[in-house]
């Protein structure tokens, strides 16, 4: 956790020093959507950071420590919906509770944040999952688990963020190959054709696609 202090505009109300429930808050750190994050030192020692509004509005009480969300808490009353599952799954995925289900994970010391422990706190960040076609994504592929570096999206959206993704630089541009070819009209799999025989990135995007002549 950074221990940078941002500086407050003479409307923001200053937390520092202030105490809510076991959180004594330290200072400001950063910002997310705006909104003031603090750092605090939880009564069992813990650092951890916390919103402006979670303080003051007590949705947030401590690090974690006081009421944790675990696989087995269902008071929150979502256990059932998609956007639980997701919360699950990435946690398996990180082994936070002993059970990672890949190893690849933990092998790039990816994790949760302290904050994401709790359900009603990942919700509160992320949102209900929009569709069944949205699940986590990490903007950062070797990035944790985090509000500044998740976002819900679809299939599509991910696959232009996969680490084996090919960029080129054209033109003063870098883009995906997906995205090259909705830039140029030309399909992924003629871009990829034409990459894997060969031709130079240049060649491969400058060069139209020959129209088919009909019959007549």
């Amino acid at each position: 956790m950074t221990k940078e202090t941002i500086t407050l505009s003479p409307q923001a109300i200053n937390l520092t020093g202030k105490k809510f429930a076991r959180l004594h808050v330290l200072r400001p750190t950063h910002r997310i959507n705006k909104h003031i994050q603090w750092e605090c030192r939880c009564e069992c020692g813990n650092l951890t950071s916390v919103g402006s509004q979670d303080l003051r509005e007590g949705h947030i009480k401590s690090c974690g420590c006081f009421k944790r969300d675990t696989p087995n808490r269902k008071t929150h009353g979502a256990s059932k919906t998609t956007t639980y599952n997701s919360f699950i799954s990435m946690h398996q995925r990180c082994g936070s509770w002993g059970n990672c289900q890949d190893p690849d994970y933990i092998s790039r010391g990816i994790s949760v944040c302290e904050r994401w422990r709790e359900f009603a706190v990942f919700l509160a960040d992320m949102g209900k999952k929009p569709s069944p076609e949205h699940s986590i994504d990490r903007i950062d592929n070797d990035g944790d688990y985090c509000p500044e570096n998740c976002r819900w999206a679809t299939r599509t959206e991910q696959a232009r963020n996969r680490r084996s993704n090919r960029f080129i630089a054209h033109n003063g541009e870098t883009l995906c190959i997906a995205d090259w070819a909705d830039k140029l009209g030309i399909s992924r799999r003629t871009l990829n054709t034409r990459l894997n025989r060969g031709w130079s990135e240049s060649k491969t995007l400058d060069t139209p696609v020959r129209k088919r002549v009909g019959c007549h």
